[in-house]
């Protein structure tokens, strides 16, 4: 639980802002449908009361299958950039550690170079993909990197071992990392997003027409099918901005391949 606790306390108020409003606002629209209903389009006839039931039940099972595939997608969508930051951090402590055994100065140079790399992915790119920005400040270092480590002649089979290994490693960095940038900003289609709000709409239309005509009872159920309508809505969307709000792809891999870097040069010294 407290865990649970801290990890809502560090919710960006916008997204909390525009949660509330969200779930509370479907839930006044949907006991402004259900007044409606009451006023004009209550229907006495158990008959047709049943037939209006049938359809929302219908209706529902429907959007609830929208809805289930595109949460599913979106979380498929954050859990692999969570992975591609995981697997650049992991890929870059395996490089820093291929560079010490390189022989000649250049090994120096180029552990250094990376840990700029680093520094900067971690206080320039990662600020700016939490503003919704797509930013590749540390290119022009790791292409430098790239550039050194392509000019090194290995002089024996050990050495074009090690070389090939250090080149796949930084093929990897390099792939994650773009990808990583691309990936700021919504995945979600603005159609499926007009899909999901229309049939939040429609759905609650069609529930308020079900009405039981007792209104204690539908307020209860029309409030509860909103509510649980506009959370889910916002999870899509917290889910559809990975590096904004309370649900975020977290930079801890990077800054654990800084402090790897900080262990293999404490041994060194």
């Amino acid at each position: 639980m407290p865990d649970f606790l801290n990890s809502v306390l560090e919710w960006d108020m916008g997204f909390l802002l525009v949660g509330g409003l969200v779930v509370g606002g479907l839930v006044i629209l949907s006991l402004i449908m259900l007044e409606v209903t009451y006023r004009y389009f209550m229907i006495r006839d158990t008959n047709k009361t049943e037939i209006v039931s049938l359809f929302s039940s219908s209706s529902g099972v429907l959007y609830s299958v929208l809805l289930a595939l595109i949460t599913v997608n979106a979380w498929q969508d954050f859990s692999d950039i969570q992975t591609l930051v995981e697997t650049e951090a992991y890929t870059i402590g395996d490089l820093y550690r291929d560079l010490e055994g390189y022989p000649g100065p250049k090994s120096q140079e180029l552990r250094q170079l990376l840990r700029s790399y680093l520094d900067t992915v971690l206080n320039q790119e990662w600020p700016a993909f939490r503003r919704g920005e797509r930013n590749f400040s540390a290119r022009v270092i790791f292409d430098d990197i790239f550039k050194n480590i392509a000019e090194m002649q290995p002089s024996s089979l050990g050495e074009q071992g090690l070389h090939m290994e250090i080149l796949r490693h930084m093929n990897i960095i390099t792939h994650n990392h773009r990808m990583l940038g691309d990936s700021v900003g919504e995945s979600v289609l603005p159609l499926l997003w007009a899909v999901v709000w229309i049939g939040a709409f429609l759905n609650l239309a069609i529930n308020a027409l079900s009405a039981s005509g007792h209104r204690v009872f539908d307020y209860f159920l029309v409030s509860s099918f909103a509510i649980n309508v506009g959370l889910v809505i916002m999870l899509i969307f917290m889910l559809d901005h990975p590096f904004l709000g309370g649900v975020q792809v977290s930079e801890d891999p990077l800054r654990g391949a800084l402090e790897l870097m900080d262990h293999l040069d404490s041994k060194r010294h």
